[in-house]
């Protein structure tokens, strides 16, 4: 018997597929923000739990239609936003993508033994999952430089503001951190500083 169209039982299957996908997901988190992630309904007390699933039908939609990358990015984007923020490796981060396979395979498994579903099309849409998977690295990257510029900007502004309460800076009043050079001077008795 030939293999149907994966992509039409998928289709049939989402809701049960997105939801076993958030579980697994959801495993990576406390039991306690677990509880909180999945029932709090009110999107402004839980905005994470309601973004991841929304990310992952979004995700699961553009894998099973076989959209372009631009359609899934906007759904990748948040949910690595998300993750960059949490802070987890990076092997965390993105480890949720590859638990949908496992997610699509038990919930094939009756349609793979009796024959609607070849091998060859599930490690077709295996390799689709794993390219995802591949720029939701990327994406994940450009999300920890981003914050890590934030983080460097925050310590050059911190480091400015003491240097300045100390009076250890020379520059002219419109000076910032980037343009005041530290100099040797002891405080505001020095001649410079008071006209003497």
């Amino acid at each position: 018997m030939p293999g149907l169209n994966l992509e039409d039982l998928l289709s049939e299957r989402k809701g049960a597929i997105v939801e076993a996908w958030l579980d697994l997901t959801l495993q990576a988190y406390p039991p306690e923000a677990v509880r909180f992630l999945r029932s709090e309904p009110d999107p402004f007390a839980n905005p994470v739990g309601k973004a991841l699933r929304r990310d992952l039908a979004g995700l699961f939609e553009g894998l099973v239609c076989k959209a372009g990358y631009g359609e899934v990015h906007p759904f990748l984007d948040e949910a690595m936003r998300i993750r960059a923020v949490q802070g987890v490796p990076p092997s965390q981060s993105i480890g949720f993508l590859f638990l949908l396979k496992t997610v699509v395979r038990a919930e094939l498994a009756g349609a793979l033994q009796e024959g609607q579903v070849t091998p060859d099309q599930l490690w077709a849409f295996d390799a689709r999952v794993d390219e995802l998977a591949l720029s939701a690295f990327d994406v994940y990257m450009q999300c920890r430089e981003r914050i890590y510029e934030v983080r460097v900007g925050e310590v050059k502004n911190r480091t400015f503001r003491l240097l300045q309460k100390a009076h250890l800076l020379v520059a002219g009043p419109e000076a910032g951190p980037s343009d005041a050079r530290a100099g040797n001077h002891t405080g505001p008795h020095d001649p410079d500083e008071t006209g003497g």
